[in-house]
C-alpha cells in the first residue's frame, strides 16, 4: 500500500513539475508579447508621433543629402533613427516577440524603412567617405528586421 501511495506521491510531483514549467513558458511567451506591444507604443510616442518627424522625413524625400544644409535637423533625424535601431536590437535579438511587432506594426514598419533609406544610405556613404567605420553596419539591425517582415 505504502508503495502504491509513493508512486502516486511521485508521479504527481512530475506532473506538478511539466506544469510548472508549462506555465513559465507560456507567461514568458506572454510577457515578450506584452513588452512588444509597449516598447512599439513607446518608439511611436517618442519618435513617429514627434512633430518634427513629419517635416524631416519629408525633407528626405526632396534631398537626402539635406543634412549638409541643416545640421540641427539631420542630428535629431539621426536620434530617431538611432532609437529604431536600439529598438531593431531588441527585435532581432529576441527580447521582444517579431510575430507581434509584424501583427502590431509590420507595414507601418517597412514604409518607415523606405521612408528612411535614402538618409540611411547617404549616411553610409558619408561614414565610408570618412573612413570612419565599416559603413554597411550603420543602422544594420533595422535594414535585418526589415527583410525579415518583407
Amino acid at each position: 500500500m505504502s508503495l502504491i501511495v509513493s508512486v502516486i506521491a511521485i508521479i504527481l510531483s512530475m506532473l506538478s513539475t511539466v506544469f510548472s514549467i508549462y506555465q513559465f513558458v507560456s507567461e514568458t511567451k506572454r510577457s515578450r508579447k506584452e513588452a512588444t506591444i509597449h516598447a512599439f507604443d513607446k518608439l511611436e510616442d517618442d519618435v513617429f508621433f514627434k512633430e518634427d518627424y513629419d517635416t524631416i522625413t519629408k525633407r528626405i524625400k526632396q534631398d537626402p543629402s539635406f543634412c549638409s544644409i541643416n545640421v540641427n535637423e539631420c542630428k535629431r533625424l539621426s536620434g530617431y533613427v538611432a532609437y529604431i535601431e536600439h529598438f531593431a536590437v531588441g527585435v532581432n535579438s529576441q527580447i521582444y516577440d517579431f510575430k507581434t511587432l509584424k501583427r502590431l506594426g509590420g507595414p507601418f514598419i517597412i514604409g518607415q524603412w523606405e521612408l528612411l533609406s535614402p538618409f540611411i544610405e547617404y549616411k553610409r556613404k558619408r561614414r565610408q567617405i570618412e573612413g570612419r567605420f565599416q559603413p554597411n553596419n550603420l543602422y544594420d539591425e533595422f535594414q535585418s528586421m526589415v527583410e525579415k517582415m518583407k
